[in-house]
Parts: structure tokens; sequence; C-alpha cells
């Protein structure tokens, strides 16, 4: 829920926890109760919630690769490039 709540999926005002701007529950132990009797909506947020945390992952793994590709030679890059691309050394 922190990762739903901290993106904007569900929107805390004050006590009150809201999804698509209406109020569903006051306090988490009400919303948690909301989600649990609205499968459906527990679901939309879910996947919404996997969605960003792939997108996270990848970003994360993108920014390990150019870390990774500060510490390589050239050489070290232009095979890894060549590798990606299914590219065989000399060509083109």
């Amino acid at each position: 829920m922190d990762i739903a709540i901290a993106n904007g999926i569900i929107a805390k005002k004050g006590g009150w926890y809201a999804i698509n701007g209406t109020n569903v529950a006051q306090g988490l132990v009400n919303l948690k109760a909301y989600l649990e009797k609205n499968k459906e909506v527990y679901e939309t947020i879910k996947a919404k919630v996997k969605d960003i945390v792939s997108n996270e992952q990848k970003e994360n793994e993108a920014i390990d690769e150019e870390i990774d590709a500060e510490k390589m030679t050239d050489d070290e890059i232009a095979s890894k490039v060549n590798e990606e691309n299914n590219v065989e050394s000399g060509e083109v």
C-alpha cells in the first residue's frame, strides 16, 4: 500500500484514503477492509503497483549498466554492444 500511496494510486487526505477521487475509508485498517471486500479494485491497484515496481527495476538495471560501463574499457563496451546486438566481431 505504501507504493500505491506514494505514487498517487491511493490518495491520503488526513485520515481518509481515496481511490479515483472518492473517499473509500478512514484509517488504514478500514482501507484494508475495503480492499478485501472490493477485490476488483484491489486487483487494479495491485497491477498498477506491479507496473511501477517493474519499471523501477528496469530503471535500476539501466543505471547499473551505466555504472558498469563507466568501469569498462572501450573494447569491453564495444564487445558488450556487439553481443547484445548479435553482431560478430569484425562485422559492421
